[in-house]
């Protein structure tokens, strides 16, 4: 717990790695009867050496540069800064984070209501747009047809 909010420490397939996975963020569970690769069961065996870090980065994350107003700034917390904070004139902050999965960032910037901003990259970017768009009822390709 960090807070009010909840953590569940656990094995991620996707990453190989034991990862912190926020419970208000889940939105689904699915047990399954498949049993622990060996790559997890090492993990459990040096279960006291575990990084207590929420989020390690990876090598293979992406730097994603976001802009964040005050009420934002709990969002810089959640991740590893590759950089130190740059106070911007309107009080917003500047900051390059580590993101292991571009597709979680579309969710995680809507729920500041424009209070975090993507800078950079371009992927990134649009992965936020997308999500914008799909929230308010409208694909990216009815987007594109609109448009024209």
């Amino acid at each position: 717990m960090l807070g009010a909010v909840w953590y569940l420490r656990a094995w991620c397939p996707r990453s190989e790695s034991v990862r912190a996975f926020r419970l208000d963020r889940m939105r689904n569970i699915e047990l399954t009867e498949n049993e622990r690769g060996p790559e997890a069961l090492e993990v459990v065996e040096r279960e006291n050496e575990i990084d207590e870090r929420l989020y390690i980065p990876a090598d293979t994350d992406t730097d994603v540069l976001l802009e964040v107003d005050p009420e934002a700034y709990e969002l810089i917390a959640e991740f590893a800064a590759t950089s130190e904070p740059k106070q911007m004139p309107n009080g917003a902050k500047q900051i390059t984070i580590k993101v292991g999965y571009l597709p979680n960032l579309g969710h995680l910037i809507a729920k500041y209501a424009g209070a975090a901003r993507v800078i950079a990259p371009a992927e990134a970017k649009e992965i936020v747009k997308n999500y914008a768009l799909e929230m308010l009822g409208e694909t990216v390709h009815q987007k594109e047809i609109a448009a024209e």
